[in-house]
């Protein structure tokens, strides 16, 4: 089954989802100055005693020599004592204040990142602009460097940046330009519960609506269900302790809530699946506390839940109502407007999407 719906087509990402350029980066300049290149480059770890500074100062090295011609290139691993070098130093910080960090001191500039996968865009960052103060090393195929080399930290605001495109489906492409992606980021993305199904499922998983059992909805308190979805995330995305997903669990597109004696009783009723939806997440969300469970506010979820959720879990907002680009004031932008207050009061995590 596709892993995209139409509610790929009317969400807005307001404050998590989607970034549509890297671009909005939040940075601070400090007073020092990148000083230009020098006649030949030192590349070495920052902290020797660190494997990932030791890594990721190599995959500079090796990719700057490549680019400056080989064996002619004006670059050097850890010599320290070439007159009229520029040095430059690696560091993979996990307890940084900040997502990156560019450091000049004389003749020294240090490149410190948070994760690996900053460290990755910020290496390529610095290539480009190398590249385009040093003629030596061509750099074309890189992106455009969005942040100065100065004394500069910076801070992403959105923990998740995905633009879909042919480019971003390309994984080498997508960790130079630091994006995510829905195939590789998402357990689940959409309408798409019934991936967790059997082939023939337990009946009972299915939305009781007038007086019968519907196959086009889900019963969201269903244990048959539940059980279904956490055998799927074990067996595809394990635990989260070593690779963290996120998950949509979403109902079926359609504006039928189960009206089932269970989920009645959680407070159900005709067109809100809320609150039955939001319980099935927060039992995901603690039996699997590595990853991140998130609900839409669309349809039959569109009312905010009366608990607060769990700090991985979260919901993503609808704007098909809104319909921006049309319309920048009025009525239903008020209610959009209401409508992520309302939800950003019981989560950490509200986004949305076009």
């Amino acid at each position: 089954m596709c892993r995209f719906s139409s509610l790929s087509k009317y969400f807005l990402w307001v404050t998590f989802l989607m970034s549509l350029t890297i671009a909005s980066i939040s940075c601070t300049r400090k007073s020092a100055e990148y000083v230009g290149e020098g006649e030949v480059y030192i590349i070495c770890p920052e902290d020797y005693d660190s494997k990932k500074d030791l890594k990721w100062s190599e995959y500079l090295f090796n990719h700057l020599r490549h680019r400056g011609g080989d064996d002619n290139a004006p670059v050097f691993y850890d010599i320290m004592d070439i007159a009229d070098s520029r040095i430059v130093k690696v560091h993979l910080d996990e307890n940084a204040e900040f997502d990156f960090n560019v450091k000049n001191d004389d003749n020294t500039i240090t490149l410190v990142a948070r994760n690996e996968c900053t460290m990755l865009w910020l290496l390529h960052q610095y290539m480009r602009m190398i590249g385009d103060v040093d003629e030596r090393f061509p750099n074309k195929d890189l992106p455009a460097a969005i942040i100065s080399f100065n004394d500069t930290v910076g801070c992403f605001p959105f923990k998740y940046r995905d633009v879909y495109s042919p480019t971003n489906r390309d994984e080498d492409i997508r960790g130079v330009l630091g994006l995510n992606n829905i195939d590789t980021d998402w357990g689940i993305w959409g309408h798409n519960i019934s991936l967790t199904l059997p082939e023939n499922p337990d009946r009972n998983v299915f939305a009781y609506y007038e007086g019968k059992r519907v196959a086009s909805q889900f019963c969201f308190s269903s244990d048959k269900l539940y059980n279904y979805i956490c055998d799927y995330i074990k067996d595809n995305c394990g635990s989260g302790e070593n690779v963290s997903y996120n998950f949509a669990i979403i109902p079926n597109d359609n504006k039928i809530a189960c009206l089932c004696g269970h989920c009645q009783g959680v407070g159900n009723s005709e067109g809100n699946a809320t609150p039955a939806v939001t319980k099935m997440i927060r039992k995901l969300a603690t039996r699997f506390p590595h990853h991140t469970f998130f609900t839409s506010a669309y349809h039959t979820t569109y009312k905010p839940c009366k608990n607060d959720l769990p700090s991985n879990a979260g919901v993503i907002v609808s704007a098909i109502e809104w319909q921006p680009g049309k319309e920048l004031k009025g009525k239903n932008v008020t209610a959009f407007e209401q409508t992520i207050k309302e939800w950003s009061e019981k989560t950490l995590f509200i986004s949305g999407k076009i």
